[in-house]
């Protein structure tokens, strides 16, 4: 028996090192995935026709969409997929804010090549470094590698490195709100020659029956609503959508409900306060945003959402928010599109969004926030005289005119309440136009009107001109402007300028 220790000794560790090996063969390093998982049959399909594993020559996909769209949760299934197929795979979550850390991208990078490898590594004294190092250890392997939550351009250069370095067979995704990135990272690679590397997918949002069913899941923990909830769950699949985030969130938070009432009652209160966890998605994108595409952000989420965008634009080129620039950031961030009509649409969780950041200016009272366009709000504002200086937008679309009236005595618009920007966004109708007036110092003001012809009297130099009808008239800033809907005498402007 002793004798035989040693060999018996050298046969277990033997053993030990073959069941490591295995197990480190077979280990797939998948990544954790929802359960009840709804329609990604469709986005696995996609991807997989754009990554032609099969084939050779790198190739790198970019997923773009919206917060809350679901483009990490598809990035995770088709790795989870695929990574058997490839000798080396890493999944690097929320690159975004892990590179904010400190040595933050020192750190990705660490865990790249450590993943890569199969194996820890020594510390790494930069990122320029760190780029030699991930050339090393991809050099000549099959690899997948998943760089979810970009938002910087760098940020992939200093994680994938050198694309020659990677064998041919390699597979790169990568996930973003941001389309610029993707926009500089295709022009990158065709201008390193490599014109058939880069493809882009955009997941569309989750059509009424599979959101149903994924609401379900989670609310019900059934496939559909039970007997007697079917228009409860159908309104908030309507909330919702399409965003499977939403429906998640929602989903859960219903389910601890009991009954209709219940189910009633914090339906209500999620219309009136959603859920925190949703807007800290969805704000991640407009947080991003410089100050003046943030203005026009706010605009379009109170205002301008379904409009032309032509108009607004006037108004935001006028306040120097350089409007050109600010909607493409908004279009390249996922957080508007501009249809073929030219119109801007937004989706309502990120209308919602707007909404509620304006609602945090001052819970208590609107006169205190930038912008009002419920009418009841600006009712209780204007006849309280409760209006301050913040106040930057007013919308009167959904007001009759009898009521507007009375806001358009000029002793109810004397300082302080004075407006950056009025938006009259109404439907006037010609025969209930009456006589009316208003007063607004050193600031700018805007109308716009959609359906009667309306017709404004001037007088500038001693020269009366009538200006004809027009959708939107666009004032540049002036010392003192007063008119009216139909006749107005003594008016003083100090420039104008109009637009077709």
């Amino acid at each position: 028996m002793t004798r035989n220790l040693p060999n018996e000794r050298r046969e277990g560790e033997l053993a030990k090192i073959i069941v490591e090996e295995v197990l480190s063969k077979l280990k797939k390093n998948y990544q954790h995935v929802p359960k009840n998982l709804v329609g990604m049959d469709i986005h696995i399909k996609e991807l997989e026709g754009l990554l032609k594993v099969d084939s050779n020559g790198v190739r790198i996909i970019g997923i773009l969409g919206m917060g809350g769209l679901g483009k990490t949760t598809i990035a995770k299934v088709i790795y989870n997929k695929l990574s058997e197929r490839f000798d080396s795979r890493c999944f690097i979550e929320d690159v975004r804010e892990k590179s904010k850390l400190h040595n933050g991208i020192i750190n990705l990078q660490t865990q790249l090549i450590s993943e890569i490898l199969k194996r820890e590594i020594s510390k790494i004294d930069d990122d320029y470094k760190g780029l030699d190092r991930i050339s090393d250890a991809i050099h000549g392997k099959k690899v997948l590698l998943v760089l979810d939550d970009v938002d910087k351009m760098s940020q992939i250069e200093k994680l994938i490195g050198n694309l020659n370095c990677y064998d041919a067979r390699s597979r790169i995704v990568i996930t973003t709100r941001n389309e610029e990135v993707l926009i500089e990272l295709e022009l990158t690679c065709q201008k390193d020659g490599l014109h058939e590397v880069y493809s882009s997918y955009k997941p569309d949002f989750m059509n009424g029956v599979n959101s149903l069913k994924l609401f379900s899941k989670f609310a019900f923990k059934e496939d559909s609503p039970p007997e007697g909830y079917d228009d409860l769950a159908t309104e908030v699949v309507r909330t919702a959508g399409g965003l499977p985030l939403v429906l998640v969130t929602l989903g859960s938070l219903l389910f601890i409900e009991k009954d209709k009432i219940s189910w009633q009652e914090k339906l209500k209160k999620l219309k009136a306060i959603p859920p925190l966890e949703i807007l800290g998605r969805l704000r991640i994108s407009y947080d991003a945003l410089d100050n003046a595409q943030k203005q026009i952000f706010l605009d379009i989420a109170c205002l301008f959402s379904g409009y032309d965008k032509t108009n607004p634009c006037y108004m935001w080129d006028d306040c120097e928010f350089y409007p050109w620039e600010g909607i493409n950031a908004l279009v390249c961030r996922s957080l508007i599109t501009v249809g073929d009509d030219n119109k801007l649409w937004m989706h309502d969780q990120l209308k919602e969004l707007g909404t509620q950041i304006i609602r945090e200016e001052n819970w208590e009272e609107p006169g205190k926030r930038s912008r009002l366009w419920h009418s009841k709000d600006i009712f209780n504002v204007l006849r309280k005289h409760s209006g301050t200086e913040n106040v930057k937008v007013i919308s009167l679309r959904y007001c009759y005119f009898e009521e507007i009236e009375e806001f358009l005595d000029i002793e109810k618009l004397k300082a302080p309440r004075i407006f950056d920007r009025i938006s009259f966004l109404t439907s006037f109708q010609k025969n209930k136009i009456k006589q009316g007036r208003y007063l607004v110092k050193n600031q700018n003001i805007y109308l716009a009107q959609r359906e009667s012809p309306l017709r404004v009297c001037m007088h500038h130099r001693n020269t009366n001109q009538l200006l004809s009808y027009m959708e939107f008239l666009r004032i540049l800033p002036f010392s003192l402007l007063k008119f009216a809907l139909r006749q107005v005498t003594n008016v003083r402007c100090g420039h104008y300028k109009e637009r077709n």
